[in-house]
């Protein structure tokens, strides 16, 4: 069985357009560290799409990088 968090086992990392719509929507999807966020879009094998949620920039990283999660589900 698949773990749950908060009733629910369908989170997952947001797409690339999805976490710029959080980062668009900030200030109703509530306080941000700032720190970048990982996407689910990769760039390759070892890299990844990350945004900012505070100044919005996007960069990619090596998926070794620690940076935060930001976990969404369909509503």
């Amino acid at each position: 069985e698949s773990s749950k968090t908060n009733g629910y086992t369908d989170w997952r990392l947001p797409s690339k357009d999805e976490l710029n719509k959080i980062y668009q929507n900030r200030n109703k999807t509530g306080a941000f560290s700032k720190v970048n966020y990982w996407s689910s879009a990769e760039v390759s094998p070892y890299m990844a799409w990350t945004q900012n949620l505070v100044d919005g920039k996007v960069i990619k990283f090596n998926k070794k990088m620690s940076w935060y999660a930001r976990a969404v589900r369909p509503f």
